[in-house]
């Protein structure tokens, strides 16, 4: 090959190189900026609205192959031919407001979502755990726990004080709610260190069943409602 035929090779090779660059770098993920959502139903309603899951976390969840696997609790065991369990909770994790995951706390809100009915007969703490008794046996505990109905949201706070509308250690909280729209913003707390699921996660498994796109897991997102719903201030989003 004569030296003017490589030279043109090489400089043909770095046009090549040089044209490609402003469609790769045109390519590339955009990271940050907000999410929107059209939902066919109301994201908060009561219990399976899609957004309660990105607020909300539950004693257990139900992972995609069906297996039941630590949530809020990070451990179990039953007692008494399953007439007895208790749940042993995650250290460390906080509400969205800064107070801590106690068993207290995950009780006043277990007896708040189901005061009467329900598939335990009692609920009690003792010590960092919740410990469930039942008349009759409750073999299937850990899964009904892993339900929509039973996420742990925060009753009353630390300060002894009634939480400003909906209060969860999910990975996000919300923002606002305005014009019929939903928003959530990533939940950024010390007290969620060594929990298992990650926002990506969450938003993932709550956004599956939705044709879009979804490009940027971890940004702020927004819900928007169906135009039958009407605005509602925060305070009453719980």
């Amino acid at each position: 090959m004569s030296r003017r035929l490589a030279t043109r090779c090489l400089l043909a090779t770095f046009g090549l190189i040089a044209l490609g660059a402003p469609i790769a770098a045109r390519t590339r993920p955009h990271y940050g900026g907000t999410l929107r959502v059209e939902t066919t139903g109301d994201p908060w309603q009561r219990p399976n609205g899609i957004a309660r899951r990105l607020v909300f976390d539950g004693l257990t969840t139900i992972a995609a192959d069906g297996s039941i696997r630590p949530g809020l609790a990070s451990e179990w065991e039953s007692e008494n031919a399953n007439h007895r369990w208790q749940f042993h909770l995650r250290p460390g994790v906080r509400f969205h407001d800064g107070s801590p995951l106690t068993s207290i706390a995950a009780i006043a809100s277990l007896n708040a979502s189901c005061p009467a009915n329900c598939p335990w007969t009692a609920v009690r703490a003792t010590g960092s755990s919740v410990v469930f008794t039942g008349d009759s046996a409750m073999p299937n505990l850990p899964e009904l726990l892993a339900g929509d109905e039973f996420l742990i949201s925060l009753t009353i706070s630390s300060d002894g004080k009634t939480p400003n509308g909906a209060t969860g250690t999910g990975p996000f909280q919300v923002n606002g709610f305005s014009s019929g729209v939903l928003s959530l913003v990533p939940t950024i707390h010390a007290g969620r260190d060594g929990h298992s699921s990650t926002a990506s996660k969450y938003m993932l498994a709550a956004l599956s069943a939705t044709n879009g796109s979804i490009s940027r897991l971890a940004a702020p997102m927004s819900l928007r409602f169906p135009p039958k719903n009407y605005a509602r201030p925060v305070s009453n989003i719980s």
